[in-house]
């Protein structure tokens, strides 16, 4: 049951997830979270689970991203984060939560890739990739270098789980179906960002704007206005280890932003 429903969740691409951490120069920082979903497909997906378990016996609307589950979530972002606050609204046909969370030492906080609601009765598969942190400051000039370390690629593997260099040559009918799998995610949203002390001095960091440093940003419903550009993007099919080689390519896509440095240097003040 719980499959099916997940299944409905994540193919009406109906939840916008955000995580940015903003980080000083001492290593000190917050961690923001939001996470929304589209309140229609919140009540659509009750009446399945009241179908399955009885009239009167399905959960209601509170039960969904309840904020007792972000208050357990601290230790999941590392040793000495603390939970501060989190709310729940309703905005823009969606239900929100957003939750903040401080540390005190940027080095032991692991950041997760990706974020998804959790739904009732639900169990986190596959094991959650994490950014690591380091920190170095400049005693004498009051500037700081923060160290941002993405998780290493994943080998890509045959049916037999053996690591292979090939890849089957997508025909035109998957890359039709690969747009039309991107227009029920239409609604979906997804950012994970650092922002370092109030300017950046340098950086190597792929998408930079003032003082954030985007590491990974998915728009869908700006990814549709550009299907010749999706089309290449899915003929190049990189494997994880050489996202560089589509880098201008992901430039001119609004919508999407990668970082494809495995190690992000950040000097800021």
């Amino acid at each position: 049951m719980v499959g099916g429903l997940s299944l409905v969740l994540v193919s009406a691409g109906c939840f916008k997830a955000s995580t940015i951490m903003k980080v000083n120069q001492d290593g000190a920082g917050t961690i923001f979270e939001s996470m929304a979903m589209r309140e229609a497909t919140v009540q659509q997906i009750i009446g399945m689970m009241s179908g399955f378990a009885g009239a009167g016996k399905g959960p209601t609307v509170d039960e969904f991203m309840p904020l007792d589950q972000f208050k357990g979530k601290a230790g999941d972002y590392g040793p000495g984060v603390k939970y501060v606050k989190a709310n729940k609204s309703r905005e823009n046909g969606f239900i929100k939560v957003e939750a903040e969370y401080s540390f005190s030492d940027v080095t032991k906080v692991k950041l997760p890739t990706s974020n998804q609601p959790d739904m009732p009765g639900s169990t986190n598969e596959g094991k959650p990739e994490y950014l690591a942190f380091g920190l170095v400051r400049n005693v004498r000039d009051g500037n700081s270098e923060l160290t941002i370390r993405m998780p290493p690629p994943k080998p890509e593997t045959t049916r037999g789980g053996t690591e292979t260099d090939t890849q089957p040559q997508q025909g035109e009918g998957d890359a039709e179906g690969g747009e039309a799998l991107l227009a029920l995610f239409k609604d979906m949203e997804v950012t994970v960002a650092v922002e370092c002390g109030k300017e950046v001095l340098s950086t190597n960091a792929t998408n930079r704007e003032g003082n954030r440093v985007t590491l990974l940003h998915f728009a869908f419903d700006k990814l549709l206005a550009h299907p010749e550009k999706l089309k290449e993007l899915q003929k190049r099919s990189p494997k994880p280890e050489s996202l560089d080689a589509i880098k201008d390519l992901l430039k001119d896509i609004e919508g999407i932003k990668i970082e494809v440095q495995q190690e992000v240097k950040v000097k800021y003040q």
